[in-house]
């Protein structure tokens, strides 16, 4: 890997002790230090990268990108893909990795409950809005398309009614019709395995 400033140090040093050479030489130097310095500090002031725009809509984003595979083979089963095929919508995206950190007892439960797998899969998706991270994280609370409610906090968490929480790690892809946010953790609603299990989380009774 180049290291950028040991280079720039070297031609401040060719400037001020020069060796024999051509004024264009240490004019051209001189170009080279300048170009240098620029890309490094543009390099360091730099912005965050804007979010990436698909030309595809968030269902079908789902369905191809391979983070999201899983996620995208349960809402089939839920029968819930017309809900992220809006107009606008917001969906939090367990990765993958998300959701093999859950017992596959539980995976098999819920694709042997449709009812709980829908409430489940529901409470991913946001509907008629489209929440950039920015904007998810600035609401502080969001309700899903259950009613169930979620809490944001910055700079990337979100807290399901269980008090568990999760971090976007895949933020802002942008679809035709609104945002996926992916998220490291599956969220939880009171019930999702156990019905009749009430809320524990004090800021969701609110």
């Amino acid at each position: 890997m180049v290291n950028q400033p040991l280079i720039i140090l070297d031609l401040c040093r060719m400037l001020v002790h020069p060796r024999p050479r051509s004024s264009l030489g240490l004019v051209v130097t001189a170009i080279a230090v300048l170009g240098l310095i620029c890309g490094f500090f543009s390099g360091v002031h730099a912005g965050p990268a804007q979010a990436q725009a698909y030309d595809a809509s968030v269902l079908d984003l789902l369905r191809s990108n391979e983070r999201f595979t899983t996620f995208a083979s349960l809402l089939a089963e839920a029968h819930l893909e017309n809900s992220v095929d809006g107009d606008r919508v917001t969906v939090l995206a367990p990765t993958n990795e998300a959701f093999t950190q859950m017992p596959s007892y539980k995976i098999a439960y819920l694709k042997n409950n449709t009812d709980n797998l829908r409430r489940l899969m529901s409470y991913f998706i946001i509907t008629d809005t489209s929440l950039c991270l920015a904007d998810l994280i600035a609401l502080r609370n969001v309700t899903t398309l259950n009613g169930n409610p979620l809490r944001t906090k910055a700079p990337a968490t979100i807290y399901d009614n269980t008090c568990s929480e999760s971090t976007v790690v895949a933020p802002d892809l942008n679809a035709t019709n609104g945002f996926i946010q992916g998220i490291d953790t599956v969220l939880i609603m009171p019930g999702a395995f156990c019905p009749g299990t009430f809320c524990l989380c004090p800021w969701a009774r609110i």
